[in-house]
């Protein structure tokens, strides 16, 4: 069933500018409710305080988009590293102190720092800091790759201090999580878009496989005019639910490898939801006779208090069945010809 959104943009508060309709400016109304798996269609309008639509609503030009995040989108893992494009840190941990960053900054270029000057480092919170250089002048923008932070990360990365003959530059960089969902434009229908909400992705499906149950998100529909600026009409709670479904419908749903500096992958699998079941949702189900040793799987499960882990690595042994102590014989287990098993990794 396709969903209505009306954005009354005349509303200064934007947790109450989701309204019920044309005729109703100024009734608020929840957004829907995002079920994993599920693809929505909504119809959205923009709509102004006299019950009229806002001239912007469907105009050739306008495009709507709308992000649901998570309430915390800092890093909870892995590692990043920042480049002058000639020199790269080595790897820093998702959490690493202001004096971590700076010094490993300050070791480029043999030790001259970044693009040949040293830096100060300040950290406001885990994946945001400010790099200001030491010396006066405009420098190049840093880089930041954070490949290897979980989960699926980006970066942000703004001189709010332009270097000059009496400046000195500062960078902030922020690391923040990806969207769980992200549409970005519609199509156009009379006075409105037609956009498309899309539930069922390996990050939605993280979220909710983490919590175990209902997830409070923020969704924000945002309308970026011709020349890019971007209008947030509307911003508020979302529910976002993991539901009961079949995983065996997961078959087409993308779940990517993780690069990891030991290597070479992590290769998330969501859809395993237990361990030793030996159905299609368990880990022992896993063929592992053409697989190679280490390889990785990054799971939807966590064994328990003694052993937390949710990835495993396939290592050579005979080791027993005995998923409480964090070993997992695969159902393809076979004396002499494979002899592998999964063990968790803390």
């Amino acid at each position: 069933m396709t969903q209505t959104l009306t954005a009354n943009t005349a509303r200064s508060n934007l947790s109450t500018a989701l309204v019920a309709g044309l005729n109703q400016p100024y009734t608020p109304k929840q957004f829907p409710k995002l079920v994993f798996g599920e693809t929505v269609d909504a119809n959205l309008y923009l709509v102004d305080d006299s019950g009229t639509y806002d001239t912007r609503s469907g105009l050739a030009g306008y495009a709507p988009r709308v992000v649901v995040t998570l309430d915390d989108q800092t890093p909870q893992g892995g590692t990043f590293t920042v480049s002058d494009g000639t020199a790269t840190t080595t790897a820093l941990d998702w959490d690493a102190s202001a004096t971590e960053i700076e010094t490993a900054l300050n070791l480029l270029n043999t030790s001259t720092g970044p693009f040949g000057d040293t830096v100060t480092v300040e950290k406001f919170g885990n994946g945001a800091f400010s790099v200001l250089f030491d010396s006066l002048g405009a420098q190049t923008i840093l880089t930041v790759n954070t490949a290897y932070t979980l989960p699926t990360s980006t970066a942000g990365i703004l001189p709010i201090v332009e270097g000059g003959a009496t400046a000195r530059e500062e960078q902030i960089i922020r690391i923040f999580a990806s969207p769980l969902l992200f549409a970005d434009g519609g199509a156009s229908i009379t006075s409105g878009w037609r956009v498309t909400l899309d539930a069922n992705n390996a990050n939605f499906l993280r979220a909710v496989a983490k919590e175990q149950g209902d997830l409070s998100a923020n969704y924000s529909i945002e309308i970026v005019s011709p020349t890019s600026t971007i209008d947030v009409v509307a911003r508020g709670p979302v529910i976002l639910s993991q539901s009961t479904f079949d995983v065996a419908a997961l078959n087409g749903i993308a779940y990517p490898n993780i690069p990891t500096l030991d290597g070479p992958y992590i290769n998330e699998r969501l859809d395993i939801t237990g361990l030793d079941g030996s159905t299609i949702t368990d880990l022992d189900s896993i063929a592992t006779l053409t697989l190679d040793l280490n390889y990785t799987v990054l799971t939807g499960v966590t064994v328990g208090a003694s052993v937390p882990g949710k990835t495993w690595a396939l290592e050579s042994g005979t080791d027993a069945n005995n998923p409480a102590g964090g070993v997992v014989r695969p159902d393809d287990y076979a004396t002499t010809t494979n002899e592998k098993v999964w063990k968790v990794q803390q």
